[in-house]
Parts: structure tokens; C-alpha cells; sequence
């Protein structure tokens, strides 16, 4: 069954991608939604793990679930029942390790399709197959070019990273697929029109704070997008391009100051500690390290090995082209947020990824360009950078054979002994106890010390812990 699911999925990517690029001149709009079809369905599959991934999803899907009229701000643990540390953000009760608007997001998920692993990713699901329209929009705003916008948007329906995260398997999941949404909204009403106007210049301002209380400050490189536009494509005077950002950062900056004042009010020194952990990003590491060249090396591992080959083309290219600030807008989108977060001691894929529309309309200038040139094996190569390559990494990403019938029946007895626990009970012990909680109403901790466990006992609480896939009674 699970090699039958595999080869048909296979083949309506293959027959897709096909009709796609069949389309693509005479009828374009069947292309896209073709493109949209083959992504929908990527995210999808890869969405149907029927557990929680461990770093970030367990953690998001729990204080999402934990969002009640009760609390009203996202909680990890509703009570501790031993003494906890505040500035762990693994086990702390009010949970802002990153803005709170996604979950709310998530809360609304999980109150209408239910309590499960599908429910939390259904978002991401979908905003993720929207960036893919948003990207080709935003290449047919700057470029007014269909061809340019379809590869663009192709190589984002499945595009490996972007399918990690909106299924939740890369660390800060959910968040780095919203990040790029509302970012990509932003940028697409700043692009929307050449004479940018007021009403234009409001909504994209207000999808910017929503990509802000996503992600926090990477979302502000949209702000240099907004002034190259604006002075370079556009033409306005210094002033003029001046008053229309600070325009928009005065109503960008209302916004947030009233957010975060509501956010620090309930949650007092959580929110502090936060915050001072977010800036020590920058000259502490976090999770994960690497050298300078960190992003310079990944973006081989996202985007092809061909990627290098590709931007040397397109530097060529801007050096030539009489579209040349356009083609330095993408460029420098690109370069300079990695050129910044390099600089950053931790560092993880998610942090740049601002910079994927950038990378999708750079393949989809260079693979026009290189139509026009004539040579013996011009087609194989145009093959290979955009068909061969994308799958190949696509499908390393999606495992297309994957054992999930396996998997739900594994995740069936699980659910089954998480039954058997109360509001009031403890699982101690609990490797996985951020996902025990999520699919139950016990409170579970993944270590507890032998003093604990019996001051727990002494009032009386219940207490479990897994011997095996067996809940046992401590």
C-alpha cells in the first residue's frame, strides 16, 4: 500500500509538472493552478505524520491547545505542581518564546478540525500554498512576465524547504512559513501598483507587523524593498520616499507598541526574559552554530547544487540588463540578509528565509535568458535546473514511500493509554511529554526528581510513567 501511495503521488507530480509547463505560454492561468494543485497536494502529504515533530511543533501545538477564554494568552503548562524555572522556555506556564499571533491561528485550527497533528499544520498547509500565488504575483508586479512568474512560482509549490516547515519536521516550523506569508503580502501590496498609493502602502504596512509578531526582525528587511521601489524603480525624490516610509513605520510601529504592551502586561517577566534571549542570538549561540559561510553552504542543499552556477549567470546578467535596478532588487534581496545573519553567532535555515522569492524569480530570469541561447545540449541543461533537480530534492524532502499506515497504528496505541489519564494526573519521566500533554489533559514533565515525585505523592496526585508504549502507574 504504502509503495502504491508513493508511485501515485509520484506520478501526479510528474504529470503536473508536464501540464504545467504545457500550458504554460497558451494558457497560463491552467498552468498556475496547476502549480498550486502539485503544491497543495505536497504540503499535504507531508503534513500527514500523525505525531508531533519535536523541536519546534510540540511546543507550538501545546500552548496553541492551551489558549482558553480562561487564558487568554498562550500557555505551556496551565499549573506546575513542583517548583519551575521562568527562564526555561521548555516548561514555562505563560509561553512567548516567540510572538503569540500564530497561535491563535492554530487555537482556531484545532477548535474546528480537532485535537491532532493535522489540525496544527492545516495553516501552514495553506498559507504556504498561497506564498506560492504571492510569489508569482509579485514576479509578474516587477517584471510583468508570465514565464518569469510561473518558474518562480513552480519551484516554490516543491521547493523541499518550504515543505519542512509547513509540515512542522524543521525547527520554528509554522512560524517560518507565516513569516514568509505575510511577508510575501507585504511585499506584493508595496509592488502592486508602479504609482504606490496610501491604501496600498496601509495594507502592505499592516501585513508587515503581522510578518513582525510572527517572526520579529527579519520581517523589517521589507522596508528596504519598500525604499528601492519607491527610489529607485519608481523614481521619487529622497523626500518623498522618505515620507512614505516613515508613514509606514508610524502606523507599523502604533501597532506593535499596543501588541506589546498587551503581551507584557499578562505575562510580566516571561516576556522579559524572551526577549533577552532572542537578542542574545546575535553573540550566543542557540540551537545551532556554523561558520561565516553557514547560509552560503545551505543554499546548495535547498535549492540545488546548480544554485552557484545559476546566481554567477545572473550576475552576468544584471551587469548586462537594461532592467538593471530590477535585477539589483532581486540580487541584493537575496545578498544582504545573509550578509547581516551571517554575522549572527547562532544560526538556523529559517532565518533567511525571507530571501526564497528572491532565489525562485533568480532561477526564473535565468532560465528565460538561457532560452535564448543556442546550443547542442541547451535543453537538457533547462531539464535539469528545472525539473530534475527541484524533484530530486523535493522528493528527499516528502519520502514519498513513507510507512504511514505503520506509523497511525503505532500513534493508535499510544493515544489508547493516554486515555486512560485524568485532568488531575502526572506522567513523570515522559520523554515525549510536551505531546502527552497535547493529546491529553494530564500534565507530564520530562524529568522529575525522586524528591518531587514524592512530594507529588504526598498530595495526593496520581503518577504514570511509560514503560515502554505501556502507561504504568508510579
Amino acid at each position: 500500500m504504502n509503495i502504491l501511495i508513493g508511485i501515485l503521488l509520484i506520478s501526479i507530480i510528474l504529470f503536473g509538472s508536464y501540464f504545467a509547463f504545457y500550458f504554460a505560454e497558451k494558457k497560463p492561468k491552467y498552468s498556475l493552478l496547476i502549480i498550486l494543485l502539485i503544491g497543495f497536494i505536497l504540503r499535504l502529504f507531508i503534513s500527514s505524520y500523525p505525531n508531533l515533530h519535536k523541536w519546534d511543533e510540540r511546543f507550538h501545538a501545546l500552548s496553541a491547545k492551551n489558549i482558553s477564554s480562561q487564558n487568554l494568552y498562550p500557555k505551556l503548562y496551565i499549573e506546575h505542581n513542583v517548583n519551575y524555572d521562568t527562564k526555561n522556555w521548555m516548561i514555562e506556564k505563560e509561553w512567548i518564546h516567540k510572538p503569540p499571533f500564530l497561535l491563535y491561528l492554530i487555537k482556531c485550527s484545532l477548535y474546528t478540525f480537532g485535537n491532532n497533528a493535522i489540525s496544527v499544520r492545516i495553516p501552514s498547509i495553506l498559507a504556504s500554498t498561497l506564498t506560492i500565488l504571492l510569489v508569482f504575483l509579485i514576479a509578474c508586479n516587477l517584471f510583468q512576465n508570465t514565464t518569469i512568474a510561473l518558474i518562480s512560482s513552480y519551484l516554490c509549490s516543491v521547493n523541499g524547504l518550504l515543505l519542512d516547515f509547513s509540515g512542522g519536521v524543521m525547527p520554528t516550523d509554522h512560524y517560518d512559513t507565516f513569516l514568509l506569508f505575510f511577508f510575501c503580502c507585504s511585499i506584493y501590496f508595496f509592488t502592486k501598483e508602479y504609482e504606490l498609493n496610501i491604501k496600498n502602502l496601509i495594507i502592505g504596512t499592516v501585513f508587515l507587523f503581522l510578518a513582525f509578531q510572527t517572526k520579529l526582525f527579519t520581517a523589517l528587511f521589507a522596508y528596504y524593498i519598500l525604499f528601492f521601489m519607491l527610489h529607485f524603480l519608481n523614481r521619487y525624490n529622497l523626500f518623498k520616499s522618505i515620507k512614505y516610509i516613515v508613514i509606514s513605520f508610524l502606523i507599523f510601529i502604533s501597532l506593535n507598541l499596543l501588541s506589546l504592551y498587551l503581551i507584557y502586561s499578562y505575562t510580566g517577566n516571561a516576556f522579559i526574559y524572551s526577549m533577552y534571549e532572542l537578542f542574545a542570538h546575535i553573540n550566543e549561540t542557540y540551537d545551532q552554530g556554523g561558520p561565516w559561510y553557514f547560509y552560503i553552504n545551505k543554499i546548495r542543499e535547498n535549492y540545488g547544487e546548480l544554485i552557484y552556477l545559476v546566481l554567477i549567470f545572473y550576475i552576468y546578467l544584471t551587469y548586462t540588463s537594461i532592467n538593471k535596478s530590477k535585477y539589483l532588487l532581486i540580487g541584493t534581496w537575496f545578498v544582504i540578509p545573509i550578509l547581516i545573519l551571517s554575522f549572527a553567532k547562532t544560526k538556523m535555515p529559517g532565518y533567511i528565509i525571507i530571501t526564497v522569492p528572491s532565489i525562485f524569480i533568480i532561477y526564473g530570469i535565468v532560465i528565460l535568458e538561457f532560452r535564448k541561447y543556442t546550443f547542442r545540449f541547451k535543453n537538457l541543461v533547462l531539464f535539469i535546473v528545472l525539473f530534475i533537480i527541484p524533484l530530486r530534492y523535493c522528493m528527499e524532502r516528502v519520502k514519498p514511500f513513507t510507512d504511514y499506515i505503520s506509523m497511525y497504528q503505532k500513534h493508535k496505541i499510544y493515544l489508547n493509554e493516554l486515555r486512560l489519564l485524568k485532568k488531575d494526573d502526572i506522567v513523570v519521566n515522559d520523554s515525549r511529554s510536551i505531546e502527552t500533554m497535547f493529546f491529553s489533559n494530564a500534565t507530564s514533565y520530562e524529568y522529575l526528581s525522586t524528591n518531587d515525585i514524592d512530594v507529588l505523592k504526598k498530595k495526593h496526585f496520581n503518577i504514570y510513567y511509560f514503560d515502554g508504549d505501556k502507561l504504568k502507574k508510579y
